[in-house]
C-alpha cells in the first residue's frame, strides 16, 4: 500500500490492492482509497470500478496515486480475462479519493505493481513488476503514454539468496516473483530500490523485501543487491509525514485496511543510506 500525504488538507490517503475478496479472480470491485488525519481511523471511498462491458475487469492490483498539475492520477494494474494478462492503466480525478475515470481504453504496458519513479535527469518512468522481471519505460510528462519499449532493469534470479515461488513450484512451474518495486533517491544522488521476492531462510523459503543500490543514480542501474531489508515481508512503499520524517508502509499479507491498517515504519536516513529507525520495534 502507498501513502499520499496532502498537506493542504492535513490528510493522508492510502490505496493499493484493496479488493481482497476478488484478488485472485472474479469481477473486481476496483480500487478503494482510504483517508485519515491521524493514520489510525480511516474513511473508505470507492475510487474506481471497471466500466461496464470492459474486458479489463479482474484482479485489480497495486494502485498508486500522484498529483499532476491540478488533478490526481491513479496508476493501477487490472487483469483482462480475454487476454489473460495484467495491463497498467492511468485514471484521473479532481480529488485524491476519486472518483477516477480511465484516461485510455488500452493499457500503457503489461505488468503488475506499477510505480512512477523519477530518473536522474528528472524524467518520469513507469516501473512494473511481474514474473518476467522488473521492467521500466520512460513516460510522457502527462503520464498518458510510454515513450520507448520497456527495458528489463532487474531479474530476481540474479539476486543472491532468492528462490522460485513455492506456490508456483507446487504447480510444476519454476518461476521467480519480481514484486512491488519502489525507489528512494539519496542526498548523494544514488538510487535505492526495494522489491519483494522469495528468499531462502534457515527455516525455509518465504517472502523478503530486498534492498538494492544504483550507484549511477539511474533507474536502469546497474543494480547491486545489499541483501534483505525487511525479512518475511511482501511489499513496501516510501513516503514522508507532514513533519518530514521518512516512512515506509508495509502491509500484512492478505489483510485489508478494515482489518488493521498497514504498519508504518520510521526510517533513519543519512546522505548515503537508509535504515530502520533504531526506536522501531520490528518483532
Amino acid at each position: 500500500h502507498m501513502v499520499l500525504p496532502v498537506e493542504s488538507e492535513g490528510r493522508y490517503y492510502i490505496t493499493g490492492t484493496t479488493d481482497l475478496t476478488n484478488v485472485w479472480g472474479g469481477k473486481t470491485k476496483g480500487f478503494h482509497v482510504y483517508s485519515s488525519k491521524d493514520l489510525k481511523r480511516w474513511d473508505k471511498h470507492l475510487a474506481w470500478a471497471p466500466p461496464a462491458g470492459s474486458e479489463w475487469d479482474s484482479k485489480a492490483w497495486g494502485a498508486t496515486i500522484l498529483p499532476l498539475e491540478d488533478k490526481y492520477v491513479m496508476v493501477g494494474a487490472v487483469y483482462s480475462t480475454e487476454k489473460k494478462t495484467h495491463g497498467i492503466f492511468t485514471m484521473e480525478a479532481d480529488q485524491p479519493e476519486g472518483p477516477y475515470t480511465l484516461r485510455s481504453d488500452e493499457p500503457l504496458m503489461k505488468g503488475i505493481d506499477p510505480h512512477v519513479a523519477t530518473d536522474k535527469d528528472g524524467s518520469p518512468w513507469l516501473v512494473v513488476g511481474g514474473l518476467k522481471g522488473i521492467k521500466a519505460a520512460p513516460l510522457a510528462k502527462d503520464l498518458r503514454s510510454i515513450l520507448a519499449e520497456p527495458k528489463t532493469i532487474l531479474l530476481a534470479t540474479k539476486v543472491p539468496g532468492t528462490k522460485p515461488s513455492p506456490k508456483l513450484l507446487a504447480k510444476g512451474k519454476k518461476r521467480w516473483t519480481n514484486d512491488a518495486p519502489v525507489f528512494h533517491r539519496l542526498a548523494n544522488g544514488e538510487l535505492l530500490m526495494l522489491f519483494s521476492t522469495n528468499y531462502e531462510y534457515p527455516d525455509g523459503v518465504a517472502f523478503a523485501t530486498i534492498k538494492l543500490r544504483s550507484k549511477s543514480g539511474k533507474l536502469t542501474g546497474p543494480w547491486k543487491s545489499e541483501g534483505v531489508f525487511l525479512p518475511k515481508q511482501h511489499g513496501a512503499s516510501f513516503w514522508r509525514r507532514f513533519d518530514g520524517e521518512l516512512m515506509l508502509t508495509v502491509k500484512p499479507y492478505g489483510v485489508a485496511i478494515e482489518e488493521g491498517h498497514p504498519q508504518f515504519i520510521r526510517l533513519k536516513e543519512t546522505e548515503d543510506d537508509i535504515f530502520v529507525h533504531p526506536d522501531e520495534n520490528m518483532e
